[in-house]
């Protein structure tokens, strides 16, 4: 899926080779630490900068129940 389209979601899966290597809010898991475990957060940081916030602030705007 794209990315801007699940940053809303109350959950989102991460699969990798076929194995859930992640679940839960986007918020929660753009918010771990970089490196191992942080897929999601990877896959969105290579959108570069300036997407990558606009993801970020999607994301907040949902986990704290803002419109």
């Amino acid at each position: 899926h794209r990315l801007q389209t699940i940053m809303d979601s109350d959950r989102v899966l991460v699969m990798e080779h076929g194995v859930a290597v992640e679940y839960d809010a986007p918020f929660t898991l753009l918010g771990k630490a970089k490196g191992a475990g942080a897929t999601f957060r990877g896959m969105v940081e290579a959108l570069g900068e300036e997407q990558a916030a606009v993801m970020y602030e999607i994301a907040e705007r949902k986990f704290y129940g803002g419109s």
